[in-house]
């Protein structure tokens, strides 16, 4: 005997209920789908059916659509990777290289953990926009380091060699990285990175410093 449970859902104001409500999807086709849901955002039939949300001759199930959908779920941690250049350069001079990398590598935990447990694209998403604001201070903050531990003179060679390093790391982090995703699925993999984020930010809190 099946077993019945109560379960938490989303309701519409009562003001929207007719705005939201929608035919089962499969009662209509998606030319049918599309009049009815014209000009009305709530109507679910553009969840139901979002392929009416597509220009009308495109196929859902084209490759087209599914690397235009990855485009846009990969650019969320450039959006954040871009914005946070000009505070990371007001923030390591307020608080220094060592506590913005500590910061920075929590808040990439954080992200990180988010999107490993995320069920749904917005979780993802905002995952995604803490772990690029997150990488988004390295640079800076190793640059602010260079100045203090290294002479003048060796400014541009250990600004060369920190991009060098990074470019290096994000190329060769492919294959081993679709090996374990292979091996014991994505999730596994990015609760495991966000822990190694952890122990990087308690490492750098410990051992960095600020100035010889």
């Amino acid at each position: 005997m099946s077993t019945i449970r109560p379960f938490a859902a989303l309701r519409p104001l009562p003001s929207n209920v007719e705005r939201v409500s929608a035919v089962p999807y499969d009662v209509v086709n998606a030319e049918e789908a599309r009049a009815m849901a014209a000009g009305n955002p709530l109507s679910f039939l553009h969840v139901s059916r979002a392929e009416i949300d597509l220009p009308p001759a495109t196929d859902p199930y084209s490759d087209v659509v599914y690397a235009q959908a990855l485009g846009n779920f990969t650019a969320f941690y450039f959006y954040s990777y871009f914005l946070m250049q000009v505070p990371t350069g007001i923030l390591a001079d307020h608080w220094g290289p060592r506590k913005l990398l500590t910061a920075g590598s929590l808040v990439a935990a954080c992200g990180t953990l988010l999107f490993a447990s995320a069920s749904s694209l917005p979780p993802a998403n905002l995952g995604r926009l803490l772990i690029g604001g997150a990488a988004g201070v390295g640079y800076v903050a190793l640059l602010t380091l260079a100045t203090h531990w290294f002479p003048a003179r060796f400014f541009a060679t250990i600004s060369g060699l920190t991009l060098f390093c990074g470019v290096a790391g994000a190329v060769s982090a492919g294959p081993p990285l679709r090996y374990l995703v292979e091996s014991f699925g994505w999730r596994p993999v990015m609760f495991a990175a966000a822990a190694a984020l952890m122990v990087l930010g308690a490492a750098i809190w410990r051992i960095v410093t600020p100035s010889p």
